[in-house]
């Protein structure tokens, strides 16, 4: 317990040197006495305040890798912290510190007898392709000749883990009561979700199944590619793969000299997805730009498999339906969809009704449907009303896809993408799909039958 409240005075002391108290100053509502107050308190923190952002990375990791995970998601949204800072911290992606010495040759000895076979490298590059939050990737060359990478987890990660998580909810929890953007930015789902997948991440075994399943469902796919496990040579702690090469997706003007267009990367990008979410139900749920990159014949490239999202026929169909009544501003079939999900109480007064009838039909009314979206939420929040279960780990994930898009074309907007592919899977059923969801499961199952009859000639033919 000390040891966690510590670290919650160091990540406070962290937040007044980057400016705490003043943004507090600059909350709505203050008199302007508090302002004053809060305005010379943030005098005594301000000294050399431009070198601590310039060293944000660094402080992060030194507070923890569940730290540089927070760091990693706002990285890919320059438009709530800006492209200067999703810049600086970019670095949390694949450029920290590797594994000292010592850890580097305990690596190497279990590479041996971990899997109970002869030493099977010829070399191993002790200089880090990428050195991320919990693992650290190698280049070797196999006593075949073959090119591949190995990835072995920071030690004691999963614990480091499981204890920044706690302290960032702790401090969440403090937050929320003084910073509204946090509540609106949804950390309660995100943060929720975190501990399940942590468990997973820390185990190189289910990332290896998670890339098996990964090929078996795209084998007929041209558009993505991902690493092939050496299941001989892999252990918990350790994986080996196949080496891949290519560009990072945020790496725009390397992208360009090799003629690669990023508005269409971004649209390719935005297909793969929504073809994973909705047609596969299976999900890459940390795409973060080190985790992506683009190879020279054009295919996506993704890495780092430790985190999937699944949604099952029921989640799938909720939320296609979801974002088309939101698409169509559907507010009876919106209501009526959360209402049949059990997210909004029957017992529910007229006048509260009424009034949240009002609140959607002003979010529907915003003119991108990411805007609808941000708006729809803050209005549900308002009745505590949440979107569906399977919601949280899908928004990170598509917030996340958003900033890559928006990093690659600035007008970009994930959901016309999303809503463009969904066009193209639903064909003429679109504007009728929101009512199919209403109806009883016998219907529902007639309607999963179409879709998938809809969407074998767009992806399931190739």
């Amino acid at each position: 317990m000390i040891r966690r409240y510590y670290r919650v005075l160091r990540l406070l002391f962290l937040g007044l040197r980057l400016g705490l108290f003043h943004h507090l100053a600059h909350k709505d509502g203050l008199s302007s006495w508090q302002r004053h107050l809060w305005l010379r308190l943030d005098r005594l923190f301000c000294c050399h305040r431009q070198k601590v952002w310039d060293d944000l990375p660094l402080r992060l990791w030194r507070l923890g890798p569940g730290f540089v995970k927070i760091g990693q998601i706002l990285a890919s949204r320059p438009d709530l912290i800006g492209h200067a800072l999703c810049q600086r911290l970019t670095s949390l992606h694949d450029n920290l510190p590797a594994l000292s010495p010592r850890q580097f040759q305990d690596m190497i000895s279990d590479l041996s007898s971990g899997t109970g076979q002869e030493y099977p490298f010829r070399c191993v590059h002790s200089h880090p392709l990428a050195s991320g939050s919990v693992a650290v990737v190698y280049a070797a060359i196999d006593t075949n000749g073959h090119h591949v990478v190995i990835k072995r987890l920071r030690p004691s990660i999963r614990r480091q883990l499981l204890f920044d998580l706690s302290v960032i909810q702790t401090c969440c929890r403090i937050g929320q009561r003084w910073l509204p953007v946090m509540r609106r930015l949804g950390w309660n789902d995100v943060l929720a979700s975190l501990t399940p997948l942590i468990l997973k991440e820390t185990d190189l075994r289910i990332e290896a199944a998670n890339l098996a399943r990964f090929h078996l469902t795209h084998q007929n796919d041209h558009t993505s590619t991902a690493p092939l496990v050496d299941w001989q040579n892999s252990t918990a702690h350790t994986l080996v793969m196949t080496r891949l090469d290519g560009v990072r997706i945020d790496a725009i003007s390397r992208l360009r000299q090799i003629g690669h267009c990023p508005q269409t990367l971004a649209n390719q990008l935005a297909a793969l997805f929504f073809k994973d979410i909705f047609v596969h139900g299976c999900f890459h749920a940390d795409p973060h730009p080190g985790n992506i990159h683009v190879a020279p014949d054009g295919r996506m490239i993704l890495f780092d498999f430790g985190v999937i999202g699944w949604l099952d026929a029921a989640d799938r169909r909720q939320i296609l339906a979801i974002m088309a009544a939101i698409m169509g501003r559907r507010i009876d079939a919106l209501i009526a969809l959360h209402r049949k999900a059990g997210l909004i109480p029957n017992d529910l007064s007229p006048a509260d009704l009424k009034a949240l009838t009002a609140a959607i039909d002003a979010a529907l009314a915003q003119p991108h449907l990411t805007s609808r979206v941000k708006a729809l939420t803050l209005a549900m929040e308002q009745f505590d009303i949440q979107f569906t279960p399977a919601w949280p780990m899908l928004h990170k994930t598509i917030l996340t896809l958003e900033g890559i898009c928006h990093q690659l074309d600035p007008d970009t907007d994930i959901f016309s993408l999303f809503s463009a592919e969904m066009t193209r899977l639903l064909g003429s059923a679109l504007p009728f799909f929101p009512l199919f969801v209403e109806m009883d499961h016998w219907s529902d199952e007639i309607m999963v039958e179409m879709l998938r009859d809809l969407g074998k000639n767009e992806y399931l033919s190739a």
